[in-house]
C-alpha cells in the first residue's frame, strides 16, 4: 500500500490516510461568522473525495470588523452550535475534523508587533484558549494554532517584523513567547488528551527574516509548549513583495515539492510529527515526500480546489485523470476580492 494511504495516529486520533485538506479560506461564512450551507457542502465534497484529515480554514478568535467578512468565528459561545454542524458533516462524510484558529489584530490595524500592548497580548492569549475550548465543544477532533504567514503570531515570531525591546522580542525565545503562551493556555483549556497542531513558517523567504536557523529552535519551543504536530509552512510574508508570497503558495515556475527540505530538516531536528505543504499536487511527489522522511502527513490546498476527488483517483493509480492545479493563483484573487473561493481554471473549462 502506498504510504499516502496508510493510517496515522495523532495522540489517539486515528486518521485513515496521510492526506490533509489544508486550511484554505473560502469567504463563504455568513455575516455572523457561521458556516453557510454552501460552505458545509464545500467541505463535504472534499471529504467525499477521500481526504483523511480536514483542517477547516482559519477561524477568528475575536471579531474584527476590518477582516471578518466571509470568515468563520469562534469568538463567542453562539458560534459553537453552527460549527458543530460543520464538524459533524465532515465526520459523517468520512474524515477527521480539525479547525485552525487565528488572530489578525495587527493586520486589522495595519500595524507591527511593537504596537500591541502587553495587556492586549494577554487578552488575545485568553481568546485563543477560549476558542480552542469552543472548538472541542463543537466536536472538532483537533485544533491548529495559526502562527504562519502574515498573522499576528507570525509577525511576533518574525525577525523582520518584531523589533520589540521587551520580553516579546529579541531572541528566538522572546519572539516565540506570545505563541508559546497561546499554546500553553490552549493546552490547559482542552486537556492533555486532545491533539494540538501548530502551523508556523520554517522559512519566511524574507530579507532578514526567519530561516531554518531560527525555525528549528522555535519548533522545539512550540513542542514543549504543547504542540503535538508541527504544520510547517513557508513564506506568506509581505515585507519584500511577491517572492515570499509565491514561495508560500508555490507558483507555476517553481518545481513540485520545492519547499520540502524545510519540514524535512525540522522533522530531523525534533523527531516530531510534521505536515508538509506546498505544490504537492503530483501524487508521486507527495508519496516520495513521505517515503524519504520529509514529512508524516501531506497537506493539499489548491489541488483539492481543482479536483476534490484527488485522493480517490490517486489511490486508484489514476494519476492522469486528476485535474492538476495550474498554480496560477486565480483562486487567491477571489480571496483578496472577498468573493467565494473556487478553482477558476477548471470552472471555466
Amino acid at each position: 500500500m502506498p504510504r499516502l494511504f496508510s493510517s496515522f495516529t495523532i495522540k489517539g486520533l486515528a486518521l485513515k490516510n496521510r492526506l490533509v485538506m489544508a486550511p484554505m479560506a473560502t469567504n463563504l461564512a455568513d455575516e455572523a461568522g457561521h458556516p453557510s450551507a454552501a460552505q458545509i457542502e464545500h467541505y463535504r465534497e472534499r471529504v467525499a473525495g477521500g481526504v483523511g484529515l480536514v483542517i477547516v480554514e482559519s477561524v477568528l478568535v475575536n471579531r474584527l470588523p476590518e477582516v471578518a467578512s466571509g470568515r468563520l468565528g469562534l469568538w463567542d459561545d453562539d458560534c459553537v452550535a453552527p460549527l458543530t454542524a460543520l464538524a459533524r458533516a465532515i465526520r459523517e462524510a468520512g474524515a477527521a475534523p480539525a479547525v485552525q484558529i487565528v488572530d489578525l489584530t495587527l493586520r486589522a490595524r495595519q500595524a507591527l508587533p511593537a504596537a500591541l500592548a502587553a495587556t492586549e497580548i494577554e487578552a488575545i492569549v485568553a481568546q485563543f484558549a477560549a476558542a480552542a475550548a469552543r472548538a472541542r465543544a463543537a466536536g472538532f477532533a483537533a485544533v491548529e494554532l495559526h502562527s504562519a504567514h502574515a498573522t499576528t503570531l507570525a509577525d511576533f515570531l518574525s525577525r523582520a517584523a518584531n523589533r520589540r525591546p521587551d520580553e516579546y522580542g529579541g531572541s528566538n525565545e522572546g519572539r516565540a513567547r506570545f505563541t508559546v503562551r497561546a499554546l500553553e493556555a490552549m493546552r490547559v483549556a482542552v486537556g492533555d488528551d486532545y491533539p494540538l497542531l501548530c502551523r508556523f513558517n520554517g522559512d519566511e523567504f524574507t530579507l532578514q527574516g526567519n530561516t531554518l536557523l531560527h525555525a528549528v529552535p522555535i519548533a522545539g519551543l512550540l513542542l514543549r509548549a504543547g504542540a503535538d504536530v508541527l504544520d510547517v509552512s513557508q513564506g506568506g510574508r509581505t515585507e519584500d513583495g511577491a517572492y515570499a508570497q509565491q514561495r508560500g503558495r508555490p507558483a507555476a515556475w517553481l518545481p513540485d515539492g520545492c519547499n520540502l527540505y524545510v519540514p524535512r530538516e525540522i522533522k530531523r531536528a525534533t523527531g516530531a510529527p510534521v505536515i508538509g505543504v506546498g505544490k504537492l499536487g503530483n501524487p508521486e511527489v507527495a508519496e516520495a515526500a513521505l517515503a524519504d522522511g520529509a514529512c508524516d502527513l501531506v497537506a493539499l490546498g489548491r489541488p483539492l480546489l481543482a479536483d476534490p476527488d484527488w485522493p480517490r483517483k490517486a489511490q486508484a493509480g489514476r494519476y492522469t485523470a486528476i485535474k492538476r492545479c495550474r498554480c496560477d493563483d486565480r483562486c487567491m484573487e477571489l480571496f483578496r476580492e472577498k468573493k467565494a473561493v473556487h478553482c477558476v481554471t477548471f470552472a471555466e473549462a
